[in-house]
């Protein structure tokens, strides 16, 4: 196993070893040629650049939607599919993207204050 020199992170593959390493150093060797954001990662880096083109390459197949990065059509398809599966453990409400249960959550803290 391949082991970081900074924590207690280790991989069977140097290569992961490496980008992790990245999280320490702060390095950022990928850069946007269209607008000069740095990225550690090229797949990050590859992601990013689809802002600039427009690019969606995700469809649903039960609509004309598309949609740029696959967790969006995810999330999207759950609005054909009725799937709600973020519950939130105080009172139960369901929800399809993590974010609104995660804002939902902060309801029940803000009403105990």
């Amino acid at each position: 196993r391949h082991r970081c020199r900074l924590c207690s992170y280790s991989s069977r593959y140097r290569h992961h070893v490496t980008l992790h390493e990245r999280t320490h150093s702060g390095e950022k060797p990928f850069q946007c040629r269209v607008c000069g954001k740095v990225f550690a990662q090229s797949s990050h880096l590859e992601v990013h650049e689809r802002i600039h083109t427009r690019e969606r390459r995700y469809r649903c197949n039960m609509c004309t939607k598309s949609f740029r990065h696959s967790c969006s059509l995810i999330a999207h398809q759950r609005v054909h599919t009725g799937e709600r599966p973020y519950e939130c453990d105080i009172c139960g409400l369901r929800f399809r993207v993590k974010f609104c249960l995660t804002r939902h959550r902060k309801k029940h803290v803000e009403g105990a204050h």
